[in-house]
């Protein structure tokens, strides 16, 4: 008679395999719907900010951006850098470049600023066109 034939010890069956590669891959798509959650949170609240608004206006009122840029001008959804708010808003801290657009060029606005109970107090706030040149909006 011949003996049942059985399976080698120490190895897993197929199903087992899929299952684990299953939850392997529902885990780290988790994690990074999680870590691109927050992402997009953090530039949409940049976006949404005071600061953000003003550096804008601080461009449009200054007739050299616009010669340069052209109107109408907008900054892309996606900074570079922070903007912290501590007090209910009243006290802030703020680095971070900007890509601006306009309809004749685009330039990046390098922001470091803060702010204590009042407005923002700009240490810098420069606009570097595509071809080097700078324009410093610090005073309105």
């Amino acid at each position: 008679m011949s003996e049942p034939k059985s399976k080698p010890k120490g190895r897993l069956s197929p199903w087992l395999i899929w299952i684990g590669a299953g939850i392997g891959c529902g885990c780290l798509g988790l994690v990074l719907l999680v870590v691109g959650g927050a992402a997009l949170l953090g530039f949409a609240l940049v976006r949404a900010s005071d600061l953000h608004d003003e550096v804008l206006d601080r461009i449009r009122a200054d007739p050299q951006a616009m010669e340069a840029l052209g109107a109408p001008i907008d900054s892309d959804f996606f900074p570079a850098g922070s903007v912290h708010y501590s007090d209910n808003l009243d006290r802030g801290e703020a680095t971070c470049t900007l890509s601006i657009t306009g309809s004749a060029s685009s330039a990046e606005i390098e922001v470091d600023a803060y702010r204590d109970d009042g407005p923002w107090i700009y240490r810098v706030l420069e606009l570097e066109f595509e071809d080097g040149r700078t324009l410093d909006l610090r005073e309105p």
